[in-house]
């Protein structure tokens, strides 16, 4: 029994290697280069892949190590208070403000009118307030620019409270009533 199945076997093999079938050796050849793969490309691929990320581990390590040694330098609440009270002009400095804030309507192309000033005091805290109340006569494209450059400019100042007026229905004059609060820093002593 056997020997008829080697016969079989050897026969089919001679027919094989006589007539060969297109489908069942390119089975075989992927089956070779699919091998070839799993065995020897594939772990080229996953060695490189974990040396990736090792270095890409250890530059986050790094970076966060460097990130930390930044925040260490002036993280405390008393500096990041003389941050924010920075912003401010210091009281002495006011009067300097307050010409810059009449400059600047100007050169927008405002006409500033005379101006309310009051000082509004609290009992505690860093901050003093002035009150600024300006007339201003002028367009509203001027208008907006001034506000805009205001903003930017000056940080410590908040627009309270703003009025418009037109005297005529086509002008493009305006009369505007801008009430600031300006902030300043109150002198340590």
């Amino acid at each position: 029994m056997a020997n008829r199945f080697g016969q079989v076997m050897l026969a089919r093999l001679r027919f094989a290697l006589a007539y060969p079938q297109p489908l069942p050796l390119l089975a075989l050849l992927l089956l070779c280069a699919a091998a070839f793969l799993h065995l020897h490309r594939i772990p080229q691929h996953e060695q490189a892949a974990e040396a990736a990320e090792r270095r890409g581990a250890a530059a986050e390590r790094a970076l966060r190590r460097l990130a930390g040694e930044q925040r260490q330098v002036d993280d405390s609440p008393a500096a990041g208070r003389a941050r924010l009270l920075g912003r401010y002009p210091e009281e002495l400095a006011l009067n300097a403000t307050l010409a810059q804030l009449l400059d600047l309507a100007q050169r927008h192309g405002l006409d500033p009118l005379t101006g309310d000033y009051r000082l509004t005091v609290a009992k505690e805290g860093p901050l003093m307030q002035y009150v600024l109340t300006l007339p201003l006569k002028g367009d509203y494209p001027s208008l907006r620019r001034f506000l805009a450059a205001l903003r930017s400019e000056h940080p410590g100042v908040a627009i309270d409270d703003l009025a418009l007026r037109r005297d005529a229905l086509g002008g493009t004059a305006l009369d505007t009533q801008l009430r600031l609060i300006v902030f300043a820093r109150r002198e340590q002593g």
